[in-house]
């Protein structure tokens, strides 16, 4: 394991050993350092990951080793957690250096909430914990609907569920929310009558 000199020349002596005769040769030795190994960060993301363009000598792959059949381009989308391998090559020599990194994929279960038919008007109930109700979609605060508020009109409201941690992630459903007019209580008059009385119509 001769550590050398960059443009170093080294000499090759052969001697036979009948004969006593040498003959020398040479050759010129270029050394080449290896690339630094990549280190990228572990990366957790929501429901899909886009993989950045890399240094014009890396390549990404789906497993160690740098093959070109396992290799996947710049710009994939990642949808599965997995790890990542990166794939380093130098342009001269052919000296290579590999690293890794671990997506984590977070999936969201987008609330489904059944459609409501009411008469005259609906409270929304609890909901658990990390859901919000909205007036309309995205979450925005501005449209926050707080449980226990009493709907009169018919609409849509959405339900936004929030996961904890780093990232947080958001799943968004709806239903549809449908209030019917409740009829006029009737408030007939009492009646006395003689004998008997018949029923109006209604």
């Amino acid at each position: 394991n001769y550590p050398g000199t960059n443009g170093e020349t080294i000499f090759v002596s052969i001697e036979d050993d009948n004969t006593s005769c040498v003959t020398t040769t040479s050759f010129q030795l270029f050394l080449t350092t290896a690339p630094t190994p990549p280190n990228p960060a572990d990366v957790t993301a929501c429901n899909s990951y886009t993989l950045p363009a890399l240094a014009a000598n890396e390549t990404y792959h789906t497993a160690s080793g740098g093959s070109p059949l396992t290799q996947i381009a710049s710009g994939t989308v990642i949808n599965t957690s997995q790890t990542i391998y990166v794939f380093s090559q130098s342009a001269l020599a052919g000296c290579t250096s590999e690293g890794d990194f671990v997506v984590t994929i977070i999936t969201g279960t987008p609330p489904n909430p059944a459609d409501v038919t009411v008469c005259g008007s609906y409270t929304l109930p609890a909901l658990p914990a990390g859901s919000t109700y909205h007036s309309a979609s995205g979450g925005a605060t501005s449209t926050l609907l707080p449980v226990g508020t009493v709907l009169t009109t018919s609409q849509v409201v959405y339900v936004v569920s929030q996961s904890s941690g780093t990232p947080s992630c958001s799943a968004e459903g709806d239903f549809a929310l449908t209030v019917n007019t409740a009829p006029v209580t009737p408030n007939p008059a009492d009646v006395t009558a003689c004998d008997s009385y018949v029923l109006p119509v209604l």
